[in-house]
């Protein structure tokens, strides 16, 4: 009988061992949780606005954008669109992740520069840069 006590006293150790680790597992994981979301909460509360302003025959306006990521170029589709001939119909893309704003060609056929240097690659972009799609430029500002 001696033996069977021990062996009881064992298995409920182990499983307020069990239940101790599952508690200490669950609330990481709560914790973990919390961090994401507000992080999350906190880079879309405090994300910079783009703003792009074209003056050159072309068009005259200043747009701003907070979406994500936008895309520039002829087609309608466009979240800004630049009527143009020598501006592919998705020429390039325009996009938040992080905590900079971005730019990348979007395989168009007369190239995007940025500053007067094509754009090969996604790059990081800053204030009162100057882009150039096909032979319409713009300047881009960042309001934070």
């Amino acid at each position: 009988m001696e033996n069977f006590y021990s062996w009881a006293f064992l298995g409920l150790r182990v499983v307020l061992v069990g239940t101790l680790f599952s508690f200490l597992g669950l609330a990481f994981l709560r914790l973990l949780r919390s961090l994401r979301r507000d992080e999350r909460t906190i880079t879309a509360r405090y994300k910079p606005v783009i703003r792009l302003r074209m003056d050159d025959g072309y068009q005259k306006a200043d747009f701003e954008f907070v979406a994500n990521h936008f895309y520039i170029g002829r087609d309608p589709i466009c979240e800004y669109v630049i009527n143009h001939e020598t501006v592919s119909s998705r020429h390039t893309i325009i996009s938040y992740h992080h905590n900079q704003w971005w730019i990348e060609d979007a395989g168009s056929r007369n190239g995007t520069f940025l500053n007067d240097l094509t754009v090969e690659q996604q790059t990081v972009l800053t204030d009162n840069d100057s882009v150039r799609c096909g032979n319409v430029t713009f300047t881009l500002f960042i309001v934070y």
